[in-house]
């Protein structure tokens, strides 16, 4: 079951997809590799870093409440790719998130995951994985 981001979550989140963009068109952009960079690209998926990225990101979960000890991650799915069982958030920044078994993750919300899922080609999603 999803639900939709606060409306002072939601602005930080158009922020993160506003970096991701920024990330992507890079040639563009005044900002330092350290600031903006791609973590690593395999044939299913783009995974996105940066100091910018990361406290946005980390501004978003505070938002969110989220108070147990996590792992954040930014990637973009380029094919269907099948998520390993963890207790996790995922948080839509695209709208083209649709998660087997579960259906499709509205851009704006989030749900809260802990068995293995598929996830669409297309998505581009915050993890927020719980460490246990």
């Amino acid at each position: 079951m999803s639900q939709k981001l606060s409306p002072d979550a939601e602005a930080i989140r158009q922020k993160i997809k506003a970096i991701i963009l920024e990330i992507n068109n890079h040639e563009n952009s005044t900002r330092t590799k350290e600031e903006l960079s791609i973590l690593g690209t395999t044939e299913s998926d783009i995974t996105y870093g940066g100091t910018l990225l990361r406290r946005r990101v980390s501004d978003l979960v505070g938002k969110m409440n989220i108070a147990e000890d996590y792992i954040l991650t930014v990637t973009h799915f380029l094919k269907p790719t099948t998520i390993r069982p963890s207790k996790r958030y995922v948080i839509a920044l695209s709208d083209e998130v649709i998660i087997t078994p579960g259906g499709k993750l509205e851009e704006g919300s989030y749900t809260l995951m802990q068995d293995e899922f598929d996830i669409s080609p297309g998505a581009s999603v915050v993890f927020v994985t719980l460490k246990v």
